[in-house]
């Protein structure tokens, strides 16, 4: 009787064991998720927003330049850290070699483009996707980040002469210029690790 009784709880385990093995990861990312990346991005966004309006007040726009050059991929890193996901500012034309995009970022920047040329609004665009890289579930997500006026001060085509020899010393392969407004500036990219699905 015993050992009919050890063999059903090793079954009813061993089942349990097996459901959990192959449960799968979501094909489409959930809407908690997007709403929870959108609010990251909204706080860090505004974070950085908020320094460079701080430097623009207190010593104009070449202080602006210095708190990207040294402060923004410290906030950036903090703002990852307390989300426990990576987070960065690709872009197509970049400023900081840092933020040049991955494959999977180029693609949705390229289109993000096609969707700008389609007549959509650059502030609407976000992007979405559950990938397996190399064995791994990962939810990425992608949101736009436009141009606007106080971007083309120093991402614009007619930049002053002392911000620009300011921009060549630090940045000497500076590509991040010519930009109008409602222009795709680059996007705001989260990248998390699914652990707990295959």
């Amino acid at each position: 009787m015993k050992k009919i009784q050890i063999s059903v709880l090793i079954a009813t385990f061993g089942f349990n064991a097996l459901v959990l093995a192959v449960e799968k990861c979501p094909d489409t990312v959930p809407d908690e998720k997007i709403a929870q990346y959108k609010q990251a991005i909204k706080s860090f966004g505004g974070n950085l927003k908020q320094e460079l309006q701080q430097a623009i007040q207190t010593g104009g726009l070449e202080q602006a330049i210095d708190v990207c050059n040294q402060r923004a991929e410290e906030i950036t890193a903090r703002h990852a850290k307390k989300n426990n996901f990576y987070l960065g500012r690709p872009s197509l034309k970049v400023r900081n070699i840092s933020n040049i995009a991955d494959d999977w970022e180029s693609q949705v920047l390229q289109q993000f483009e096609q969707r700008k040329a389609a007549g959509e609004p650059v502030e609407n665009m976000d992007y979405a996707q559950v990938i397996n890289e190399q064995g791994k579930h990962q939810i990425r997500y992608m949101k736009a980040i436009g141009t606007d006026t106080v971007c083309t001060s120093c991402h614009g085509g007619q930049i002053k002469p002392e911000l620009l020899e300011k921009l060549d010393k630090l940045y000497p392969e500076d590509a991040a210029r010519g930009f109008n407004i409602g222009d795709l500036r680059g996007g705001f990219s989260i990248s998390e690790n699914m652990d707990a699905c295959e």
